[in-house]
């Protein structure tokens, strides 16, 4: 029997198993074990969680009587909080029934009055699921009523004998009704890092007085080993943290 022309051997090798492409030589294909990762740190790590666009500015409102026992306000005459994002969204909590606001007083007036802010369950999250939470330490007694702002993770730059409010922004898990000042631990990771600002504060509910401040603050997009804004303006975190 004579034996099939090679042309005519390769073209029923085709047609019987499909269209044979060859592979380039200039394709790698790696390994599925974490080694497709670029050097350009969390933006190219196909392991690194995707959150929100890094908050450019806040603004916080707060005329509320004293904390409770359980250190929440829970009357106010103004409750808000406007979160600025750097891809121009914003999001707006108005009322305690989006505004979760906690006030945990130290023992003495020479001491630092903490705030914590986050939405309710009943408000909107970030797009991963987390939620915004921003920070305040403030001193418990007040010398004069407009504050430098300094970031919560540089505390020594503040340059003011009078002391400064210390701030911070993150993305968080949701509060709890067992939370406490400890919330900072379980951080995700930063939304940002506060530049300087205007904090005007007339109370911070010492000694039973009302709580009152105003703070208008631009936030520094994250820029870490931990946390970084992307390309794509997303910020990349390490989800192993």
């Amino acid at each position: 029997m004579r034996s099939l022309p090679r042309q005519a051997m390769s073209a029923l090798l085709v047609s019987g198993f499909g269209c044979a492409t060859p592979i380039s030589e200039d394709l790698h294909v790696a390994s599925d074990t974490g080694g497709m990762l670029a050097d350009d740190g969390l933006c190219g790590n196909r392991n690194a969680g995707i959150g929100s666009p890094p908050v450019e500015r806040a603004d916080v409102a707060l005329d509320c009587l004293g904390p409770g026992e359980d250190r929440r306000l829970t009357s106010c005459s103004t409750a808000s909080m406007r979160l600025r994002f750097a891809d121009g969204g914003m999001t707006y909590l108005n009322g305690l029934s989006e505004l979760r606001v906690e006030v945990l007083l130290p023992d003495t007036p020479g001491g630092y009055t903490w705030f914590s802010m986050q939405p309710t369950e009943e408000a909107d999250g970030l797009p991963d699921g987390l939620q915004p939470e921003l920070r305040l330490e403030v001193p418990a007694y007040l010398t004069q009523r407009s504050l430098q702002v300094v970031p919560e993770e540089s505390p020594d730059s503040c340059n003011n004998s009078e002391g400064c409010g210390r701030m911070g922004i993150g993305a968080v898990d949701g509060a709890t009704e067992d939370d406490t000042a400890e919330i900072a631990g379980l951080q995700h990771y930063p939304l940002g890092s506060a530049a300087s600002g205007v904090l005007l504060l007339e109370h911070t509910g010492w000694d039973e007085d009302p709580v009152v401040l105003e703070l208008e603050v631009p936030f520094f997009a994250p820029d870490g080993a931990q946390a970084m804004t992307c390309p794509d303006g997303l910020i990349h975190y390490d989800k192993g943290r």
